[in-house]
């Protein structure tokens, strides 16, 4: 993991990939906005865009598609009341399901 990170989410995307979002440096230091992928292939993580707010104590929740809905949460200012969406890449062919 690139950023230390307490309080964040971890979502497990539908292209085997792992997204974390938010948190905190500590429980009292600054709301994170960083938002990273883990790929289990490479063992590597990867920086992705920005959030909008920086939260901790949130949700983060797999949509059907592959987007997360993170939602709530606590920012720099207090509670949140707001949600953003993250879109993953899209899923390799050999990793979709296949339906009958």
């Amino acid at each position: 993991m690139n950023t230390l990170r307490t309080l964040h989410t971890l979502t497990t995307l539908l292209n085997g990939r792992a997204l974390a979002t938010g948190g905190g440096s500590s429980d009292s230091g600054p709301r994170l906005r960083s938002a990273e992928l883990y790929d289990p292939d490479s063992r590597s993580w990867t920086l992705t865009p920005e959030m909008n707010e920086g939260r901790l104590n949130h949700t983060a929740t797999l949509l059907y598609g592959g987007r997360v809905l993170i939602a709530g949460g606590t920012g720099d200012a207090g509670q949140l009341a707001s949600a953003e969406l993250y879109t993953s890449p899209p899923v390799p062919r050999r990793l979709r399901s296949k339906r009958r």
